[in-house]
């Protein structure tokens, strides 16, 4: 019985570390997918980026003029590098997947051990069994010594 409870248990906990792998791998998938987005987003714009450091006289980066004719500017809203970092970090911590996987792998393996104790018979079924048991075990038992004090 004791095997058939843990089997059970670990049966009701795989059903939520399912539910918890199902969630952690929307939150990420959403997650990555703003970051993506973001990326390109930036990297649209990297010329308007890179033109918000420039001044007259100053090396460009890229290719070294010290001439900035004409300037692009960023679209209004459009992500800068910290937009990306904090969404990249925001991928990357949402990232449980892998975690919860493991959980759930263990729970499998911990419930076919118990399985393979218990058997695949309702706990309920295997109760009302040791109960039948336990009073034919008492019933016997109270035979065995009436059937002494009758031989004494």
């Amino acid at each position: 019985m004791a095997a058939a409870e843990r089997r059970d248990a670990h049966r009701a906990q795989i059903t939520t570390a399912e539910q918890r792998l199902a969630a952690a791998q929307d939150k990420t998938d959403k997650a990555a997918q703003v970051h993506i987005d973001i990326r390109c987003q930036r990297s649209e714009g990297m010329a308007a980026e890179l033109a918000t450091g420039l001044t007259d006289g100053a090396p460009c980066p890229v290719c070294g003029s010290c001439s900035h004719p004409t300037l692009p500017r960023h679209p209004t809203g459009h992500p800068i590098r910290e937009d990306e970092q904090a969404a990249e970090k925001t991928h990357q911590r949402l990232q449980q997947r892998d975690k919860v996987a493991a959980e759930l792998h263990k729970l499998c393996e911990d419930a076919a051990a118990a399985t393979g104790e218990a058997g695949d018979t309702p706990l309920a079924d295997l109760k009302a069994d040791h109960e039948t048991l336990t009073t034919q075990l008492a019933n016997s038992l109270k035979r065995v010594a009436d059937r002494r004090s009758a031989e004494e």
